[in-house]
C-alpha cells in the first residue's frame, strides 16, 4: 500500500528501469464500475483494439483481477467493435410444418424457386444469346421435382409456368415460396384474375368452386433461404447435375429442354428410404413410386397382366401397394427427420424493443442501418424465428439471421456494473 491507500503490486521487477507505476501497478478490483470504466477508456486510447492488447496496455499502470475477463467483456460490448463484426442472431432449428407430415396427394403442397439465369442460343441466325431461367417445384411431402424452363422474371411468366406445372401434376392447394418479387406479383394477379372471374359469374355455386379451387401461396420471410431449405436443396441438385451436363458449351433451347426433363427424371428417381430392412432388398422408395409406381429412370418390367385373374385382384393389388407405401413411407422416412441438421440448442428470444442492425448483403457491417424491433413473431414451438423491424427507411420483416442485437440491449450479459452512456461520456 503506498501513500495515497493504493494497494500496488509487489512482484519481481523492482529492478526495472521504468517509472513507478509500471513496476507496481494499481490493483483493481474485478467486477468493478471503476475497472471498466478504466478498461473502456483504454479500449477507446488504442483505438478499438482487441482484448490482448487493451489488457497490455492496462497492465502498464494497472493491474486488474480476472483481466482477461474483462477486457474480452469490454471488446464484446462495445458497439463500434460489433458494428464491424456483427453477430447475427439464431435459434434452434425449428419442428417441420404439418404438411410436411401428412400423406397427401404428389404436389398436392409444394414449394416454388428460380434458379439462372441461363443463356441459350436463339432459334435463327448468330444473334446475343437470350437468357431463361428454370423454375423448380419440389413437393413438401414426397419431395419429387418438376421442373419448368420460365423466359424471364414477369409475373405472367411466373403466371404461366404455374399453370402449366397444374395441368401436368394437378391442382395444388398450397404453394410456398420466397418473397420475390415475381411470387408477389402472380399472387397479386392471381387474386385478380380470381375475383374478375367470380364478378362474371355471380352464381354462388361458381364462387364456391373457385374459392376451393385457388391456390393459396404462403410466403416465407424476406431474405430467409434457410426457411425453404427443402426447395433449395432441389436447386442445389438441379445445378449440381446441369454443370456436370453442360458445363461451358452453349446450348439451343431445345438442348435445354431435353437436359430439365432428364435432370427431373433423375431427381425423382432419387432414393428417400429402403422398402424393406431385408439384406436381399436392393430396391428403395422414390420420388416416383408416388408419382407412376416405381423410379422414373428404372429398368422395364415384364407385362404382368398376363397372370391368372384368380390369383389376384388388380385393384386390390394396386390398393394395397398404395397402402404399403404410404406404409412405408409413415414408419421410415419420416421418422428419419427427427435429426436437427443444425441449429440444435435453444437460444435466448430476441426481444421487442431492442436495437438491432439490419443485415444488408451488398453493404459492410458499417453501413448496416440501425433499427429497433417493434414486433416478434413466434413458431410453434413458442421461439422467435421472425421479428418486424422499424428503420428510418420504414418496417421491415426479416428472419432474426438477418439481425444483430446490439450489446448494449444484450440480456445474456450482468449489465449491472456497466455504467451508463452519460458516465462514460462523461
Amino acid at each position: 500500500m503506498d501513500e495515497f491507500g493504493l494497494l500496488r503490486i509487489d512482484g519481481r521487477l523492482k529492478n526495472l528501469n521504468a517509472p513507478f507505476d509500471t513496476r507496481h501497478p494499481i490493483l483493481l478490483p474485478a467486477n468493478h464500475q471503476l475497472s471498466w470504466m478504466i478498461a473502456r477508456s483504454v479500449h477507446l486510447q488504442t483505438l478499438q483494439g482487441g482484448p490482448s492488447l487493451l489488457l497490455a496496455t492496462m497492465r502498464q499502470r494497472f493491474w486488474p483481477l480476472r483481466g482477461r475477463d474483462l477486457a474480452r467483456k469490454v471488446v464484446r460490448q462495445c458497439v463500434t467493435c460489433f458494428r464491424c463484426n456483427p453477430t447475427p442472431a439464431n435459434q434452434i432449428m425449428a419442428p417441420l410444418p404439418s404438411v410436411r407430415l401428412r400423406p397427401a396427394r404428389a404436389f398436392a403442397y409444394s414449394g416454388m424457386d428460380y434458379c439462372g439465369p441461363f443463356f441459350v442460343r436463339p432459334l435463327t441466325g448468330r444473334g446475343t444469346s437470350v437468357k431463361v431461367y428454370v423454375a423448380l417445384f419440389v413437393c413438401l411431402v414426397v419431395k419429387a421435382v418438376h421442373l419448368e424452363v420460365v423466359p424471364d422474371l414477369s409475373s405472367v411468366a411466373c403466371i404461366a409456368a404455374v399453370k402449366r406445372f397444374v395441368a401436368r401434376r394437378g391442382r395444388v392447394l398450397e404453394l410456398h415460396c420466397d418473397n420475390a418479387t415475381t411470387f408477389v406479383g402472380a399472387d397479386r394477379e392471381l387474386r385478380n384474375m380470381r375475383k374478375e372471374f367470380q364478378q362474371q359469374f355471380q352464381s354462388q355455386e361458381w364462387a364456391d368452386y373457385c374459392s376451393g379451387n385457388g391456390i393459396t401461396f404462403r410466403f416465407i420471410p424476406a431474405r430467409s433461404p434457410h426457411f425453404g431449405g427443402i426447395w433449395e436443396a432441389g436447386v442445389k441438385s438441379f445445378k449440381y447435375h446441369f454443370r456436370r451436363i453442360m458445363g461451358q458449351k452453349a446450348f439451343s433451347m431445345d438442348q435445354l429442354l431435353t437436359v430439365v426433363a432428364q435432370i427431373e427424371s433423375v431427381l425423382n428417381s432419387r432414393p428417400l428410404v429402403p422398402i424393406s430392412d431385408s439384406p436381399d432388398d436392393l430396391s428403395a422408395i422414390t420420388p416416383g413410386h408416388f408419382l407412376i409406381g416405381e423410379p422414373l429412370v428404372s429398368i422395364p418390367e415384364p407385362d404382368l397382366l398376363q397372370l391368372s385373374p384368380n390369383r389376384v385382384t388388380r385393384l386390390q393389388d394396386m390398393q394395397r401397394s398404395v397402402q404399403d407405401l404410404w406404409r412405408c413411407w409413415s414408419r421410415d422416412y419420416v421418422s428419419q427427420l427427427h435429426q436437427r441438421s443444425k441449429w440444435r440448442r435453444p437460444s435466448l428470444d430476441v426481444k421487442k424493443g431492442q436495437l438491432v442492425l439490419l443485415k444488408e448483403d451488398n453493404y459492410p457491417p458499417l453501413q448496416w442501418p440501425l433499427g429497433r424491433i417493434v414486433e416478434t413473431i413466434t413458431g410453434s414451438d413458442g421461439r422467435v424465428r421472425v421479428v418486424v423491424v422499424r428503420t428510418a427507411a420504414g418496417d421491415y420483416k426479416r428472419a432474426i439471421t438477418k439481425v444483430a442485437v446490439l450489446p448494449i440491449d444484450s440480456g445474456d450479459e450482468d449489465t449491472s456494473q456497466t455504467p451508463s452512456t452519460s458516465m462514460l461520456d462523461g
